[in-house]
């Protein structure tokens, strides 16, 4: 198991501070992801057919490779699930990246309570996103990295910097739905050409018969 742990080129995780920046897929991952395609086919326990993700049988993941996927995806799971809904050591790291911002581009002068209603606002939007995101989106805000509709001379609205936030998390969940994918994929069945040209000689002789004319007995009976 070592060995061949050791030839698979490992899935590398982000850097915990800036987890939105995400390495590259190792050459073994993307490839399949390049042959991944939706089919139709049979079940071969239950004979039901479905809609299934395959690959070619001698793409389909061997258990080190599957084992790796699944727990690379639960390692990225973890850069995800702890925000301040969840945690308070994350409700107080988005607070103060939310405060250092309206220090920074205040959205218009305003009392100390109208401050205080602004952070709860702030913390509301942004509940269920992890800080780091937040993080991302604010320094892409100074950077005026977010296209030309907003205005970066001002802090952002509690809306717009959690949609912007969610973005730079999506980053994380949409890789770790992709190689899912392949985790799941199925062998694609896949017939000899033997096979194929039996089926298509009987296919043939199908649309010869279906092409004759109805004997008159066969008329009499249709009407």
């Amino acid at each position: 198991m070592g060995t061949e742990l050791a030839l698979i080129e490992p899935l590398k995780l982000p850097d915990q501070r800036r987890p939105a920046q995400i390495p590259s897929l190792p050459e073994w991952v993307v490839s399949r992801l390049e042959t991944l395609k939706e089919n139709w086919q049979n079940d071969p326990a239950t004979g039901q057919g479905s809609m299934v993700l395959t690959l070619p049988t001698s793409m389909c993941l061997n258990d080190t490779e599957r084992g790796m996927v699944l727990r690379h995806v639960r390692d990225l799971g973890t850069l995800v699930e702890k925000t301040p809904a969840t945690d308070a050591d994350s409700e107080a790291a988005t607070l103060v990246i939310v405060t250092k911002m309206l220090l920074a581009l205040p959205g218009q002068k305003s009392s100390d309570i109208g401050n205080e209603a602004k952070g709860e606002a702030y913390l509301a939007a942004l509940d269920d996103v992890p800080p780091w995101a937040v993080q991302e989106a604010v320094r892409k805000w100074y950077r005026g990295d977010h296209g030309p509709k907003f205005d970066y001379r001002w802090s952002p609205v509690p809306a717009d910097l959690r949609s912007l936030a969610r973005n730079e998390e999506f980053k994380i969940r949409g890789r770790m739905m992709l190689i899912e994918r392949i985790a799941g994929a199925v062998p694609l069945i896949e017939f000899s050409d033997e096979h194929r040209e039996m089926m298509l000689k009987r296919l043939q002789t199908v649309i010869h018969e279906a092409a004759k004319p109805a004997q008159p007995a066969q008329r009499e009976a249709a009407e």
